[in-house]
């Protein structure tokens, strides 16, 4: 028999897991000794101005994924909401900056739609935890 899935626990986990990589992902731009060389992004230096966005998204990913797992309660899941359309917000910012908008199709679509995706199971969470 299958086990049933949990929304509260799928939202914790895809917020920890987005946390995680994009922390490894800053914390290596942050450091990295190629990028020194590298023109400015909207002049700021570019390891600076990847990698603190990075940093930001990272830390309000964790903290809400981490604390929907510890408190449990209805304005966890509104900051998990939050996050992720910060992450959206950021993304936008940095492909219009570098890119140019939705140049990169399908990592685009699931940036893009990662705070749907979450807006929708968030609406089961909210009913399991009520």
């Amino acid at each position: 028999m299958a086990r049933e899935k949990n929304p509260v626990k799928e939202i914790a986990i895809f917020a920890i897991g987005i946390g995680l990589l994009t922390g490894v992902g800053g914390t290596f731009i942050l450091s990295s000794k190629g990028m020194s060389n590298a023109p400015e992004l909207l002049g700021i230096k570019r390891n600076l101005a990847i990698g603190l966005p990075l940093i930001i998204i990272a830390i309000t990913h964790l903290f809400s994924g981490i604390s929907v797992l510890v408190k449990r309660k209805k304005w966890t899941i509104h900051c998990c909401r939050a996050s992720t359309v910060l992450l959206a917000i950021l993304y936008f910012i940095f492909e219009v900056s570098t890119v140019g908008f939705f140049s990169t199709v399908v990592f685009a679509i699931l940036i893009y739609g990662a705070p749907i995706a979450v807006y929708l199971k968030s609406i089961a969470a909210l009913e399991e935890m009520a």
